[in-house]
């Protein structure tokens, strides 16, 4: 299963009536308060604490997405 999954990601903050995340290899995207997402660029601005995180409504899926939802298996 390819992507990174979401729970690992660190909150940046409020990026405007979303909230911005960084993955582990430094990428960013975005969610809405309904957990739809984008891939956010590295210049976007985050302009205070984070008012949500709905990742646990996000599916991982969207346009260039490097999410995924699922935590991984350990073997």
């Amino acid at each position: 299963m390819d992507g990174y999954p979401m729970f690992d990601d660190e909150i940046l903050g409020d990026g405007g009536g979303v909230t911005v995340y960084r993955r582990p290899d430094g990428s960013l995207y975005a969610l809405d308060r309904d957990g739809r997402g984008y891939e956010a660029c590295f210049g976007e601005c985050v302009w205070a604490p984070a008012q949500f995180d709905s990742r646990a409504l996000a599916d991982g899926r969207w346009p260039g997405s490097r999410s995924r939802v699922e935590a991984p298996v350990s073997v």
